[in-house]
């Protein structure tokens, strides 16, 4: 029995770049650019996941849920490109 690193089941993380931060209602992920500073990290169980966690500059955690996955191998991403997919977000309790 092969034993698997223990980051095998790490979630896959992307860093957000903008300004601007989280916001509920409408949902957004960092809304404004510049690509400085890293504002946020998503990050999800699978490649295609559609539910994320959003933590944001200041370690608060959002659940959201996108229309698509992001594409394999993304680790960087302007929050202004994640608006067009996020359907909701919500504070995690």
């Amino acid at each position: 029995m092969a034993l698997l690193p223990a980051a095998a089941n790490a979630d896959i993380v992307v860093k957000v770049h903008g300004t601007g931060g989280v916001q509920i209602i409408p949902p957004r992920i960092c809304p404004n650019p510049p690509w400085d500073p890293v504002c946020a990290e998503v990050s999800f169980p699978t490649q295609g996941s559609t539910n994320w966690t959003v933590t944001d500059g200041e370690a608060n955690v959002y659940d959201a849920v996108v229309s698509e996955p992001l594409p394999p191998g993304t680790t960087d991403v302007l929050g202004s490109e994640l608006n067009d997919i996020l359907e909701s977000m919500t504070p995690r309790q």
